[in-house]
């Protein structure tokens, strides 16, 4: 079933005549065919922002967030902070234990990021054993915080002896970026900076300032 009409008069138990009754039948098909047209449209743009694995938000819809939340952040004034995650330890799973065992480390990091996340965050599988997550409204002091969570619960998952872990790279708008090219830009180069070894501080420490 796609949709329900209901036609009632409370007054007048007569006051729809056959050919009126006949007249809403005639309508009845092409309204349920537009009903089931935009269902299927909704379906298929759902599908093409989700990640299929992880049923995370997928790169597409992160480029269009990212651009969309900046431009929200300007116009309300209010900080938004941009971390990008990017998993160590991945790719010994991957290699000892297979892609089946590393399809299922990806999607305990996805439900690790999913439980951790706050009203109003947004969480992307960025690419790979990358992640992204946007924080609306939040300064870069709180994101050290959120950034600590999530390495936590990332730190959590172990499989076949191999425990994940991850670099964690940050940058918040409009104080240290004001497009969100700039934004995304400085957050990979301090996650790479902090997965080279060649950032002054550890990744939790970075996060909170």
């Amino acid at each position: 079933m796609l949709a329900y009409l209901n036609l009632d008069n409370l007054h007048d138990s007569e006051a729809f005549a056959e050919d009126s009754l006949n007249a809403v039948q005639l309508f009845s098909t092409p309204i349920a065919t537009l009903i089931r047209e935009l269902q299927s449209r909704e379906a298929m743009e759902k599908a093409a922002l989700t990640d299929s694995l992880t049923g995370l938000y997928n790169r597409r819809a992160f480029d269009r967030r990212l651009k969309e939340e900046c431009e929200r952040a300007a116009r309300y004034q209010y900080p938004l902070t941009l971390l990008v995650v990017d998993l160590k330890n991945f790719k010994p799973i991957n290699d000892r234990l297979g892609h089946v065992m590393g399809d299922q480390a990806l999607m305990a990091v996805a439900r690790a990021l999913s439980q951790t996340q706050r009203a109003g965050d947004m969480v992307f599988r960025w690419g790979g054993d990358e992640f992204a997550v946007l924080l609306p409204q939040t300064p870069k002091e709180v994101a050290g915080v959120v950034g600590a969570r999530i390495l936590e619960a990332i730190s959590k998952i172990c499989l076949g002896g191999v425990c994940l872990s991850a670099n964690i790279g940050y940058a918040s708008f409009p104080a240290e970026a004001q497009t969100a090219e700039a934004l995304l830009q400085l957050a990979d180069q301090r996650m790479y900076a902090d997965k080279n070894g060649t950032s002054p501080k550890t990744s939790t420490d970075g996060l909170e300032g």
